[in-house]
C-alpha cells in the first residue's frame, strides 16, 4: 500500500513539472509566418529552392508588429530579384492608418496602402504593396519594418495580416504574393502558419525527459513489488 502511495505521489510530481514554465518555450516563436513556395501564374520557376521568400509578422508590443521580409532562396549569381510584395489586412480595421517604418535592410519605395486597392498577378487584390527598385532586393537580402496603427481606438497585432486576397473572378486567393523578375514568376503563400502560443505538434525536450522519468519510476516501483 505504501509503495502504491509513493508511486502515485511520484507521478503527481512529474505531471506538475511537465506543466511548469519549462513547457512555454514555444511562446518565443514568431506569431505569423508566410512561406511563398507556390508559382501561381507564369510558367517559369524562380532560381533557388522553395520557399523562395518568407515573411514573418512578430508582435513587439501592444499595437506594434515587426515585419521581416526575407529572400531566403540563396543562389549565387542569380539574376532574379523581388519587384513587388503584397499582403492583406483585417478589413474591419483602417489600412490607411498604418504607419510603416523601415528598421533595416532594403527599403521599399513606394509602400502603397489601399483596401483591395493594389493588384498582383492573376488579378488578385491586396491591401499592402511593397515595391522595390530593379535588382535591389536580391537572393540573401532582407527588409525589416515596424508597423503600428495611428487610428484612435484601433490596435493591431500579427494576426491582423492573416487574411486572404480578393478576386472578382472567384479564383484561388492567397495570404501573400510577390513578383520575382528575372524568371518572371508570380509566387504566393497559400497557408498562414502561427507557430506561436498554442499546442506544439512535437513534444518539447523537457516534456520528453519528464515522461522518461515517469516511465522509469513505473519500472522501479513495479520491480519492488516482485518477490525476491
Amino acid at each position: 500500500m505504501k509503495r502504491t502511495i509513493r508511486f502515485f505521489a511520484f507521478l503527481l510530481a512529474v505531471f506538475s513539472a511537465s506543466i511548469s514554465p519549462l513547457h512555454a518555450v514555444s511562446l518565443t516563436q514568431s506569431d505569423l509566418l508566410f512561406n511563398l513556395d507556390l508559382v501561381y501564374t507564369g510558367s517559369a520557376t524562380p532560381q533557388g529552392t522553395a520557399p523562395w521568400l518568407t515573411a514573418t509578422f512578430e508582435n513587439v508590443s501592444t499595437n506594434s508588429v515587426q515585419l521581416t521580409l526575407a529572400y531566403s532562396a540563396l543562389n549565387a549569381g542569380s539574376s532574379d530579384y523581388v519587384s513587388s510584395w503584397f499582403f492583406n489586412f483585417n478589413p474591419a480595421l483602417e489600412v490607411l492608418g498604418l504607419n510603416v517604418t523601415l528598421v533595416s535592410g532594403v527599403a521599399a519605395d513606394p509602400i502603397i496602402k489601399a483596401a483591395d486597392g493594389v493588384r498582383a498577378g492573376g488579378d488578385l487584390l491586396f491591401d499592402l504593396q511593397f515595391s522595390f527598385t530593379a535588382n535591389d532586393f536580391n537572393a540573401g537580402d532582407s527588409s525589416v519594418y515596424l508597423i503600428s496603427s495611428t487610428v484612435a481606438n484601433e490596435s493591431i497585432d500579427a494576426l491582423s495580416f492573416s487574411f486572404l486576397s480578393a478576386n472578382s473572378l472567384s479564383l484561388t486567393n492567397y495570404y501573400s504574393a510577390a513578383n520575382i523578375l528575372g524568371s518572371g514568376s508570380w509566387i504566393s503563400s497559400a497557408t498562414a502558419q502561427t507557430p506561436g502560443p498554442g499546442p506544439s505538434p512535437v513534444p518539447e525536450p523537457a516534456t520528453v525527459i519528464l515522461l522518461g522519468l515517469a516511465l522509469g519510476g513505473l519500472t522501479f516501483f513495479s520491480s519492488k513489488r516482485k518477490p525476491a
